[in-house]
C-alpha cells in the first residue's frame, strides 16, 4: 500500500496530469495486477478499481468468464482467457485479462500495481450460451461486413478533415482518427471471419481441425457425441475470444480456414504499434517520447486500411465464385 501511495504521490503531487514520471516509473515498478477469485456457478464479473492517474473510480462493464480447457491431461493446459480494456473518464487505459483454469477464476490488470487494495470484484450470474450465441447471431445478420466497413471508415476519413481552431484539440483528433481506423479494421476481421467460418461447413471444419487451442483438446471417445453437440458453442467462444489486432495470429486463422490469401502485414502491424502507444501510453512511445501524427498520417493509414481490407474481399470473392 506505501508503494502504491509514493507512486501516486509520485504521479498526481505535481499537480500535473501524467507526467513523464509515469512512463519511468512504468519502466522501473511492476504495473501488472493479478487476483484470483472462486469462479463455481459464476458467469460474468464487473471490476471495481481506482485509476492510478486521476484517482477516480473505475467500474467496469460486465465480462463473462471463459470455460476451462477441462479436457487437458496437463494442468498448464486448463488456463483459458482474452483481453479487453476499461476507460477511465481521464481517458487513462486499463488493458484486463479475464481467465479461468482448474482453480478458478483470475484477472489481470495492465497499468495497476501488484498490491494496489483498491480492486473489488463483483461476481454475476448471466446466461453465457447466450451471450456468445448473441453475438454471432448479430455479426450473421448484420449488413454486408464490406459495406459496413467502408461506411465507418469515410467517417474517420471525413472527421480528420475537420478543421479545429484549438491546436491541441486538433493533435488529439487526429490521434483519435488514427487509433480509429485501426478499430475498423478489428472489426472488419472478426465479422468476416465470424461470418465465413459459419456460412460454409468446410470453412467450419478447416477452423476446427487447425485452430491451435481447439485441435489439441483431447476427450474420451464416449465423450464423442457430447462434444459434437458443443462444437459449435466452443467455436463461437473461441471466435469473440481472439484479438484481432495481433495480425500475425488472425493471418494464420483466416489462410487457415477460409483457405485465402492474406494480404501483407508488416505496414498494418507498425501502425499498430502506434496506436498502442496511443492509447497506453498516452501518446509517448517505449523511451517517453511524444508521438506526432498529422493529417498526413491518418490519411495514409486509411488508405492502407482500405487496400488491405480490399484485397481481403477480392480473395473472398474469387473464391465464393469458385465455390459455386
Amino acid at each position: 500500500m506505501a508503494e502504491t501511495n509514493k507512486l501516486k504521490f509520485a504521479i498526481l503531487g505535481s499537480g500535473l496530469f501524467a507526467p513523464p514520471l509515469y512512463s519511468q516509473k512504468k519502466d522501473s515498478i511492476n504495473l501488472m495486477y493479478h487476483k484470483r477469485f472462486e469462479s463455481f456457478g459464476i458467469t460474468h464479473i464487473r471490476i471495481i478499481f481506482k485509476c492510478i492517474i486521476c484517482n477516480n473510480i473505475i467500474e467496469s462493464e460486465s465480462f463473462y468468464i471463459p470455460i476451462p480447457n477441462f479436457i487437458s491431461n496437463f494442468f498448464s493446459k486448463t488456463s483459458s482467457g482474452y483481453w479487453t480494456e476499461v476507460k477511465c473518464n481521464c481517458d487513462e487505459i486499463y488493458e484486463l485479462r479475464i481467465g479461468s483454469d482448474l482453480k478458478g477464476g483470475f484477472i489481470e490488470i495492465e497499468g495497476l500495481l501488484a498490491n494496489d487494495e483498491s480492486v473489488e470484484i463483483i461476481k454475476e450470474v448471466k446466461a453465457s450460451n447466450n451471450f456468445y450465441s448473441e453475438q454471432i447471431d448479430s455479426m450473421l445478420t448484420s449488413k454486408n461486413n464490406y459495406e459496413l466497413f467502408l461506411n465507418e471508415i469515410t467517417n474517420v476519413r471525413n472527421l480528420n478533415n475537420v478543421i479545429l481552431e484549438d491546436v491541441k484539440l486538433q493533435k488529439t483528433l487526429q490521434r483519435q482518427m488514427y487509433s480509429s481506423t485501426i478499430t475498423c479494421l478489428e472489426d472488419y476481421l472478426s465479422s468476416t471471419l465470424v461470418r465465413e467460418v459459419f456460412r460454409n461447413e468446410t470453412n467450419f471444419k478447416n477452423f476446427v481441425k487447425t485452430f491451435h487451442e481447439i485441435k489439441n483438446q483431447k476427450f474420451l471417445i464416449g465423450e464423442i457425441f457430447e462434444k459434437y453437440d458443443q462444437l459449435k458453442l466452443i467455436v463461437t467462444k473461441h471466435l469473440l475470444d481472439v484479438v484481432y489486432h495481433n495480425l500475425d495470429k488472425v493471418k494464420g486463422m483466416y489462410e487457415d480456414s477460409l483457405n485465402i490469401n492474406f494480404p501483407t502485414i508488416s505496414d498494418l502491424i507498425l501502425a499498430i504499434e502506434i496506436r498502442h502507444d496511443l492509447v497506453h501510453r498516452n501518446g509517448k512511445n517505449k523511451s517517453g517520447e511524444t508521438i506526432q501524427i498529422s493529417k498526413i498520417d491518418v490519411d495514409n493509414l486509411i488508405k492502407k486500411v482500405e487496400n488491405f481490407v480490399y484485397s481481403i474481399e477480392q480473395e473472398l470473392k474469387s473464391k465464393r465464385e469458385f465455390e459455386e
